[in-house]
């Protein structure tokens, strides 16, 4: 996930990669307690929890507020499974769904150095 914008705005929180028919709960909000803590101060202190359910995350929204998946606003209690490149609002922050982003891979190919001609 990356944060888009708000007070963790370009912040990215890498997320467990769940093996066979494991099930993950992480919190999210301001709570002390939250897994995927945020300072924003316009988000819930339990904002919403993120599910690995089924072999795909899940947001659950627990905020009288809401929370948005794309321009979807999403009632206290409803659930939605996120697809890549979903955007969450949660509060004034911005979130993106993407998958981990590995580091760029060098290249093997080395060309060689140019031939110069001489004067």
């Amino acid at each position: 996930m990356r944060v888009e914008t708000g007070v963790d705005a370009g912040r990215r929180i890498p997320l467990p990669q769940p093996q066979g028919d494991q099930s993950l709960r992480l919190g999210i909000g301001r709570d002390d307690d939250a897994n995927l803590r945020f300072a924003d101060s316009t988000m819930s202190r339990n904002q919403a929890v993120l599910l690995w359910e089924g072999g795909a995350w899940q947001l659950l929204n627990l905020s009288k507020h809401g929370s948005l998946v794309g321009k979807r606003r999403l009632r206290e209690g409803a659930q939605r499974r996120l697809e890549l490149g979903d955007e969450l609002l949660l509060g004034e922050t911005r979130v993106t769904f993407l998958r981990d982003e590995a580091p760029p891979t060098l290249n093997a190919f080395t060309p060689s150095a140019p031939n110069l001609a001489g004067p």
